[in-house]
């Protein structure tokens, strides 16, 4: 990338926009404050990618006022990248998920507002390209921080669920802007079968991108359930439950008598279709799953819970990002154990052949085992459509 390729920043005393020009362009005392506090690398890609579509868009957004945060890499930060070959568009790209909508910048601290975690800040960023974001609504992918008061005696910000643990290293008030200097480059949250690359979740990865294990897309093509979940055209953002191995552990050979079906609706039970519920949106609305059961949250003293069917599970961890291979950005949440249920009486005997055995369960939230914490699935059969063998089960009717 040409970073110190020359475009004029010119500017007038009473604004920040330049009517003279044919791109919107930052106020020159703007950039010299970036410039010196530092983050020379950040000030001088202005230029460059202003040619750009997207680097148009941000930094017209910019200008029109200072409602903004800049989460901004310091120059050591941006050695991550190789800027000199990278192309202008992708930076762009690049940078747009580095500014958040809303001012985070705290007057009496002189700091970034932030929640003490577990507790989280939850933001959109300006990177919303359908390449990279497919979020209901077309929204914006999001960027998540908390404080942590755990590290060296000293709070710390962390941006989380980043590859390398990133931090803000200082917070500064530019010409109205919130400007974060972090000391890694962020990245833009990738694709499902990345998010689950992880030692806690092998299992789930092979399950969901086995050729076994297919469903059907509004086309009726039938694909691999990891396909459904990376591809563009099929779920425009989604909330996975998420079992980890110890889930599947506690199964044992249980789970693998079951059918190819079978499996694949317990899979899509997991899943909530046209919803991101971020950790701040646990309430009490109930959302139907992919596979039709109905999914609810609710809270106490010990924690938050997920509820589907007679099934009470805690919920361990939030808000890990996934955008799809070009992407869908979406949360993921691990729990403990996994609980197949199914009724045999509540099943058409048209259809019992394809009804899963009977586990233990907890139908009272009280009852539940805190040592013993659940990772949900159900596959309650509470009306005849949702039998598992049946070829007619459509999800996308939910």
């Amino acid at each position: 990338m040409h970073v110190l390729r020359k475009f004029g920043l010119f500017a007038i005393a009473s604004g920040l926009l330049v009517h003279a020009q044919p791109y919107p362009v930052l106020d020159d005392a703007i950039i010299n404050e970036i410039n010196a506090i530092g983050l020379t690398t950040f000030a001088s890609l202005f230029p460059a990618i202003l040619g750009t579509k997207t680097g148009f868009s941000l930094t017209n957004r910019l200008t029109i006022g200072t409602n903004s945060s800049l989460f901004i890499p310091s120059n050591d930060a941006f050695k991550e990248l190789s800027l000199d070959t990278m192309d202008d568009e992708l930076v762009a790209k690049i940078i747009s998920y580095h500014i958040v909508q809303g001012n985070y910048y705290c007057n009496d601290t002189k700091n970034i507002l932030a929640e003490d975690l577990p507790k989280t800040t939850i933001a959109r960023t300006l990177l919303d390209d359908p390449d990279y974001v497919q979020l209901q609504k077309n929204l914006s992918q999001v960027l998540i921080w908390g404080r942590n008061k755990e590290v060296n005696g000293k709070p710390v910000v962390e941006l989380l669920h980043q590859p390398s643990t990133t931090t803000v290293l200082a917070s500064h008030l530019v010409q109205g802007y919130a400007i974060f200097v972090i000391d890694h480059v962020l990245t833009i949250p990738p694709k499902l079968s990345s998010v689950l690359d992880t030692p806690e979740t092998s299992k789930l990865k092979d399950i969901v991108g086995s050729s076994k294990f297919h469903t059907t897309t509004p086309d009726r093509k039938s694909i691999r359930i990891l396909e459904f979940f990376d591809g563009r055209d099929y779920l425009h953002g989604f909330t996975l439950f998420a079992p980890n191995n110890a889930a599947f552990d506690q199964l044992g050979q249980q789970f693998s008598e079951l059918s190819p079906e079978n499996v694949t609706l317990l899979l899509l039970n997991h899943a909530i279709n046209r919803e991101t519920l971020y950790s701040t949106d646990f309430a009490k609305s109930i959302y139907p799953s992919i596979s039709g059961q109905a999914t609810q949250f609710i809270s106490n003293s010990s924690g938050t819970f997920v509820v589907s069917g007679e099934v009470t599970a805690k919920i361990l961890s939030t808000d890990r990002l996934e955008k799809g291979d070009f992407v869908m950005t979406h949360v993921m949440i691990f729990f403990d154990y996994i609980q197949l249920i199914a009724k045999r009486s509540q099943v058409e005997s048209g259809h019992s052949s394809g009804v899963i055995p009977n586990i233990v369960t907890f139908s009272n939230p009280a009852q539940l085992p805190f040592s013993r914490l659940l990772v949900y699935s159900t596959l309650t059969v509470r009306q005849p459509y949702l039998a598992f063998s049946s070829p007619e089960h459509d999800p996308w009717q939910y």
